[in-house]
């Protein structure tokens, strides 16, 4: 209290009160992560305390003597940690077999650096009226887990070994470890999803990089090196962009969408997580939607762009001419978002940085330009190799074919860096240039998703008359490209195979090819076309699905992609089955996520899902796999963490060197 009055004495704006997850409570339910609206229940000497030192700092919240925040954390591991997880790693290094391979449980714990960027974006941030927020990093793994990741950081052989988890609690118990025990097999898992809206907090730094952080500065301590202990703590760079001047970048893509509109939310989500970084964002984008085929934003001939907040981001709503097909019109459209963009960023204040997007290279040229205007960096960002992608898919035009490969030289030679989605188009990139220009792989990232209870989960089926049923879905365009046909041919096959009349085929989006599918699968019973949903209600609907199906052409260009809908496959927990070849199988084979089929195989596709359906406990784990894989690696955090970080890089090299960006 003294610190409290002290504050209250120097009239400091606001307190933040580092509290514990134990107000919570010492364990969780598998599914049931604590929240921030729990009730507190606190079990030992230490969560009482603190329990009871948030209550005393409330009351003075409540009474208007003292802005208070509380952050409840659980673990915090990094360099200098001491207690049970020194003694983990010890045992690790050791080498000794360890008997938690067959745990399940879920542990949440935070690295030093998250919590301190979390403690600084609180103190900051310009909150709602939620008073306490919980924090942690955005993987929360088992026992078994945790010790694989701790031996590759030590560099050692993983000597997990699975053991019956009720015998093993026994002679914990036994031999008078019961409470380790109780830590080491049962979850203690925590749900963040609302420190984000309350506060503008998300975990940047991933579990991995802060694992290997404080496996470093163990293997730096017993080599004698104690003085490098606070080295690579993670989060240090990340941080130091708080209260200096925030810096604007400015990105071109024809199609970014704002939550609620149906798309692809990439650039927007990208907005939002590099504004803790100390980026202002707007973002030009067509007010004709590519999903839609509407103006889903009010602009005209004579009102050619307009300025508007969505949620958090600023946007310049450009005008574009309509179009209905893939013909002509569409090439039209395209042009002019070249000529009304550039028109609609003439006269702004400077930004200091343009990032240019593609899926075409107009979007590019437009960036460029304007870069050139205000002679700042510019940044490409490769979405679809064109005009390799168009070639596949039938362009013939050798005038155009032309133009457009000398539209994609230009671009690649004049970025100053360029971003990748995928392997294979770094790889095809690389193949172009004739110069060193950074290039960065920075994929599409998933959200961290509040998954529903089992309870709404079955409501919710019931209420669509999946219960019962074994769903496949499919949530994303309905193009030549994705070549659905597969899926329509796999629901016909199912239909008439014993045993497989339980399978139920669902496909959720639009595109030119979907009036067609509905009247190829006209009179079959197990399948269903579902309107287009927003991004940010997607994640909802996957959930109540048992498996991700992701089908595609047979087109060599796929095979150096990874669709975005994998990622968010994988996230909710859904098991993928797909015949991705290439860059895309590798990834689902690496997470451990799903089987893949050969290419234009309806007949295998519908046999891996009937298969999945008769495996109910292989497909769980399928799902659970890719669901840590992509929490560990693929979230829109991290994704956006490589862009903020690109970007300042980028910045802070042209600073004095003006004279590059000179026409």
């Amino acid at each position: 209290m003294d610190v409290a009055n002290g504050a209250i004495s120097a009239s400091v704006p606001r307190l933040v009160f580092l509290s514990s997850i134990k107000v919570n409570g010492e364990e969780t339910l598998p599914g049931r992560p604590f929240t921030a609206s729990d009730s507190p229940n606190p079990q030992d000497p230490y969560g009482i305390s603190k329990r009871e030192a948030e209550d005393l700092l409330l009351e003075m919240h409540e009474s208007g003597s003292l802005e208070v925040a509380i952050l409840r954390s659980p673990l915090v591991y990094g360099p200098g940690v001491r207690g049970n997880f020194l003694k983990i790693m010890g045992l690790v290094d050791k080498g000794l077999p360890l008997p938690f391979g067959s745990t399940r449980n879920r542990r949440a714990m935070i690295s030093v650096g998250n919590l301190s960027d979390a403690l600084i974006t609180v103190a900051q941030s310009q909150r709602g009226d939620r008073m306490v927020a919980l924090v942690k990093d955005a993987v929360s793994p088992s026992t078994g887990e945790l010790l694989h990741m701790l031996a590759r950081g030590l560099g050692r052989p993983s000597r997990v070994m699975p053991f019956p988890l009720g015998v093993l609690s026994r002679i914990l118990t036994l031999v008078g470890r019961g409470d380790e025990a109780s830590r080491l097999l049962e979850s203690l898992d925590v749900e963040i999803s609302a420190t984000w809206p309350e506060f503008q907090w998300m975990p940047m730094i991933p579990t991995s990089e802060g694992i290997e952080a404080v496996t470093r500065w163990y293997r730096e301590s017993l080599a004698g090196n104690r003085h490098k202990s606070n080295v690579g703590m993670g989060g240090s760079k990340r941080t130091e962009l708080h209260g200096e001047r925030r810096r604007t970048v400015w990105i071109f893509e024809h199609h970014a969408v704002p939550p609620g509109v149906p798309g692809l939310s990439r650039q927007y989500d990208h907005a939002r997580y590099i504004g803790c970084r100390g980026w202002d964002t707007r973002i030009f984008a067509s007010s004709f939607g590519h999903k839609s085929l509407r103006y889903e934003r009010k602009t005209g001939f004579f009102t050619r762009f307009s300025d508007h907040t969505e949620g958090e981001i600023d946007f310049t709503w450009v005008y574009t001419t309509p179009y209905s097909d893939n013909n002509w019109k569409r090439y039209v459209n395209m042009v002019s978002y070249l000529f009304v963009s550039v028109f609609s960023a003439l006269r702004r204040p400077k930004p200091d940085i343009v990032i240019g997007a593609s899926p075409h290279l107009f979007t590019g040229l437009a960036a460029w330009t304007v870069s050139r205007r205000y002679r700042v960096p510019f940044v490409f960002e490769v979405q679809d190799l064109w005009p390799e992608s168009l070639l596949h898919l039938g362009l013939s035009n050798r005038l155009i074919i032309w133009f457009l490969k000398y539209v994609e030289h230009f671009l690649y030679h004049h970025a100053d860096a360029i971003i990748t989605l995928s392997n294979g188009a770094t790889d095809g990139v690389r193949s172009r240039l004739e110069k060193d220009v950074p290039l960065v792989l920075v994929p599409t990232g998933a959200d961290l998703v509040v998954p529903i209870s089992s309870e709404q989960r079955m409501k919710q089926r019931r209420g669509r008359g999946w219960e019962g049923k074994f769903v496949a879905i499919w949530a994303g365009a309905h193009g030549p490209a994705n070549h659905l046909d597969t899926i329509v041919e796999a629901a016909r096959i199912s239909s008439s195979t014993v045993g497989a009349e339980s399978l139920h085929w669902v496909l959720v989006g639009d595109g030119s090819e979907k009036e067609r599918l509905i009247q190829e699968a006209r009179g079959l019973l197990n399948i269903e076309f579902l309107p287009p949903v927003p991004s940010s209600e997607i994640s909802a609907i996957l959930q109540l699905a048992d498996v991700g199906v992701i089908v595609y052409a047979d087109n060599p260009v796929f095979r150096g992609t990874r669709p975005t809908k994998l990622a968010e496959y994988m996230a909710v927990g859904l098991p993928v089955v797909s015949n991705l070849q290439g860059e895309g199988a590798s990834l689902i084979a690496e997470a451990g996520a799903g089987r893949t089929v050969p290419i234009m195989r309806p007949d295998l596709l519908a046999n891996e899902v009937w298969n999945a359906s008769n495996h109910p406990e292989e497909t769980r784990l399928l799902g659970e796999s890719g669901k840590v894989f992509v929490q560990e690696q693929y979230t829109k955090p991290v994704m956006a963490e490589k862009l903020a970080h690109l970007l300042d890089e980028i910045v802070e090299n042209s600073v004095g060197s003006e004279t590059r960006y000179e026409t």
